[in-house]
This record gives C-alpha cells, structure tokens and sequence, in this order.
C-alpha cells in the first residue's frame, strides 16, 4: 500500500511509519525539516517537506495515497488553537 503520513518525525507517528516501512508499505512522511525525518528516510520513505497549512503542498502530498493518516501538532504560536485545528481540518479534507 503507498500511505502518506503528517507529523512523522513525532512521538506517535515515526514508530507507525517505520512499522509500515518494516512490512513493505511505501510510506510518504510530510514534514517541515528533512533532517528530522532522515531517520524514516534513510529507512525508505519518501519525504515530502512542507507545511500541513499550504493546501496546495498537502493536494500533491495525498495524491496517489491508498491510506493517509493525519496529525496536527500542538499550535504554541496560535492564540486560537480549535480555528488553527479547523483551518488545518479542512486543508486535509
């Protein structure tokens, strides 16, 4: 299966996407910093660096995906965190 998955370099989503790599899934990482998903990569995934607020970077990231699995970090430099979480909702929708 190819999967994309948003927030891998993280504490929840890097262990699933090296599971999926482990079993032979093609696995799409999107995240903002290469270094930081170089450990994913450097395992097989494709790196896809952008950011989760660019609609049209996330349209092109999910294009082909049999699976995507999202995730939306904590927002510290938002002051309204439910419309930043809205916002990036309806990007991945």
């Amino acid at each position: 299966m190819k999967i994309t998955l948003t927030g891998a370099a993280g504490n929840i989503t890097k262990p699933l996407a090296q599971k999926l790599l482990s079993q032979g899934h093609t696995v799409t990482v999107i995240g903002r910093n290469e270094e930081n998903l170089k450990p994913l990569t450097e395992k097989g995934a494709i790196a896809a660096i952008g950011s989760i607020e660019d609609a049209d970077f996330i349209t092109n990231a999910f294009k082909g995906a049999d699976a995507v699995y999202t995730m939306v970090p904590v927002p510290w430099q938002e002051k309204d965190w439910v419309a930043y979480h809205e916002k990036v909702g309806n990007i991945f929708a």
